[in-house]
């Protein structure tokens, strides 16, 4: 939703000017997605000697299994289906490249100040697209690859850590991690505001985020079905994401 209108100056008798507002209402498509669980009676039996709930243990890594795809659905969408993800919606903007660093760009070449310079282009191009809507105050999320969380703690001659100079700097940004953000081309870093305006800047859509349907039972065995349902990523505000490709 996109607030709009215009302002005149005040007469009492006229009644002009305008509040209004744009709606835009994106269509996904919903994919669905499964996988089942079996134990059999001598197993289990094996198992509890240990005090191990077997099927309980199954049912969890079932969940785990879910999470881990919906993770991978939430950045990538599904191929061939009107469902993007974070990293490759249409509306997005192109990543940008990283700053020169003395040995090199990427972050394990780089000093704790040259990581700094990227995070500086990064917020700089984010407040530039938004036209002031966005500034120091905005609640932003930094997601990188996991193995980029170590650089974080580089220290410059002063002492000080990547990490510790991001929490001076960008008080309000809370540091995620993800596989997803390591690719063919390098690593990536993100960086969104969580709303702007009151709107949320991305939502990752499900119709279901964990359905347990009915146990079977056979004659020395047990199954169940557990099913999810995903929208991928619906990008609301793509001016409030910046990407950098390469660190």
């Amino acid at each position: 939703m996109e607030l709009t209108g215009t302002v005149t100056p005040y007469q009492d008798y006229d009644a002009n000017g305008q509040a209004n507002v744009n709606t835009n209402f994106p269509t996904r498509q919903q994919y669905r997605f499964q996988t089942t669980l079996r134990v059999g009676d001598l197993e289990q039996d094996v198992n509890a000697a240990a005090r191990i709930d077997l099927f309980a243990e199954k049912q969890r890594s079932a969940a785990t299994l879910l999470e881990i795809s919906f993770n991978k659905y939430g950045f990538y969408g599904v191929s061939g289906l009107n469902i993007y993800g974070l990293l490759n919606d249409p509306n997005l903007n192109a990543d940008l490249t990283p700053t020169t660093g003395t040995a090199g760009n990427t972050w394990t070449l780089k000093t704790a100040d040259e990581i700094m310079s990227d995070f500086a282009k990064m917020y700089a191009k984010l407040y530039e697209r938004s036209n002031g809507w966005i500034d120091g105050n905005t609640r932003t999320k930094l997601v990188i690859a996991p193995a980029a969380l170590a650089e974080l703690n580089k220290v410059n001659a002063f002492g000080a850590s990547v990490k510790k100079m991001l929490a001076d700097t960008y008080p309000n940004m809370e540091i995620l991690s993800a596989p997803e953000m390591v690719t063919g081309s390098g690593n990536l870093a993100m960086i969104l505001a969580d709303e702007v305006n009151g709107q949320p800047t991305v939502e990752f859509g499900y119709s279901e985020k964990y359905k347990a349907h009915s146990i079977i039972r056979d004659s020395s065995s047990m199954y169940q079905k557990i099913s999810a349902g995903t929208y991928g990523a619906i990008v609301y505000m793509p001016f409030a994401i910046v990407t950098m490709l390469g660190v």
